[in-house]
């Protein structure tokens, strides 16, 4: 018996301890600042980007670097220690500075330093290759994380209005099934009835881990599982959306375009080197060199081309690039126009809709107001007018749930179009 107690207290404790967390809503602006402050995902970009950029500046700083022999056997025998210091310095992209000290270890201490610098500047040189410029990708990053948080309290808040009414129904039905069994009614009404309540439990089901997972993506994006969304008012935001700015910035700031776009340049400029110098590359030098034993400099002009190629297959080639190029900048620019475009129809389907809703919720709330006059005349039931008022709420939901995607909808048109989220949706 004693075992058992224990066994139960194991089970039943626990489960006490959870219940007993006391979950705290949250609401919108707090949430956001919450997940752009504690996101784990977020946070890893950060270091990531962070540390991208770090060593892209370090490329531009002096290196210091030691080269030594300690020992090596040749032929005359083995050699006494050597070594080498270098410090170098990058000047760009065209060269670099060089001062080196040489030391030997013979039968004292022996040193010869030097220094050099190189500078090569590329003359009208093909661009294939370089790097396509990225978005801004930190504003990207935190875009998302924000759209997200949006996302999971909108379905949390949906979830939870649609349980509250489901559950009111699923009274209503078993209000009006238990009058049909009092009253020995229309079976076929009974059956009906039965067969709605299934129904409505198993949407109540559904809804209850919908609303779960929702709450538990909010957590995770915040960081914190132990808050659930506060209620949001589904208001649209307050922001012109013209169709034709919009999609210029869309152009411009979809980083498909932007990489069509640098593609398209590459190539033409590819071909263009190809038309006018016949593949040959063109290169500037300066360099000078200094010793004890005196100081040494040059200006050299070095051209360079590659025999063993067919140059005109290299120019049908560079043509066929350019040439695909511009059709895939094309594509790319067609896609991007219908993404946005598309956007802009869903929005103006959704005004549509929360008109005919609101129209409807009027009439319904017209009838309503008859039956109300009829139902304290005593000329129809409680479960009649019950029916009514249910149509009205169950239409106010669809007119938030309409409501809440067209916010949506907003914020997925700005993020495609490069606006950053967090200032447009500060105090709402």
């Amino acid at each position: 018996m004693r075992w058992t107690v224990l066994f139960l207290i194991s089970l039943i404790f626990p489960l006490v301890c959870f219940l007993g967390e006391v979950a705290e809503p949250v609401p919108l602006e707090e949430a956001i600042a919450l997940a752009l402050e504690r996101n784990r995902e977020l946070q890893l970009f950060y270091r990531q980007w962070d540390l991208a950029q770090r060593q892209e500046g370090a490329k531009t700083l002096p290196e210091l670097q030691v080269h030594t022999t300690p020992l090596a056997v040749t032929e005359q025998g083995m050699t006494r220690p050597t070594g080498q210091v270098v410090l170098k310095v990058p000047l760009g992209q065209w060269g670099a500075a060089q001062g080196q000290v040489t030391f030997q270890m013979d039968e004292g201490f022996s040193y010869q330093p030097s220094a050099q610098i190189q500078v090569n500047y590329p003359l009208f040189r093909s661009l294939e290759g370089e790097a396509v410029p990225e978005e801004d990708a930190l504003t990207q990053a935190r875009n998302d994380l924000i759209v997200k948080v949006y996302e999971t309290m909108i379905a949390y808040i949906k979830a939870e209005q649609e349980l509250a009414f489901q559950r009111r129904r699923l009274e209503h039905y078993e209000a009006e099934r238990t009058g049909i069994l009092l009253t020995n009614g229309d079976s076929n009404r009974l059956f009906t009835v039965l067969q709605q309540i299934e129904e409505t439990t198993a949407a109540i089901g559904r809804l209850e881990l919908q609303r779960e997972q929702a709450r538990e993506d909010f957590g995770q994006l915040l960081d914190r599982p132990d808050v659930y969304p506060a209620y949001l008012e589904p208001e649209p935001l307050t922001i012109i959306l013209d169709q034709e700015t919009m999609m210029e910035r869309a152009l411009q700031y979809s980083s498909s375009c932007v990489a069509a776009r640098e593609a398209l340049e590459a190539a033409r400029m590819k071909l263009e080197h190809l038309q006018r110098f016949g593949g040959w590359d063109l290169n500037l030098s300066l360099g000078g060199a200094w010793s004890p034993e005196g100081t040494d400099y040059g200006l050299s002009f070095t051209a360079s081309t590659s025999l063993s190629r067919s140059k005109a297959l290299e120019l049908e080639a560079a043509q066929l690039q350019r040439e695909q190029a511009e059709l895939q900048l094309e594509l790319t620019t067609f896609a991007v126009e219908q993404e946005i475009s598309g956007l802009f129809r869903q929005l103006t389907l959704l005004e549509e809709t929360m008109e005919r809703l609101a129209v409807r919720r009027s009439e319904t709330g017209e009838e309503l107001e008859k039956l109300q006059r009829q139902y304290a005349a005593g000329m129809i039931t409680e479960l009649t007018l019950q029916a009514v008022e249910l149509n009205l709420e169950e239409l106010a939901i669809q007119i938030q749930s309409t409501r809440y995607d067209y916010l949506l909808l907003q914020l997925e048109l700005l993020r495609r179009c490069g606006f950053a989220l967090e200032e447009l949706v500060r105090g709402r």
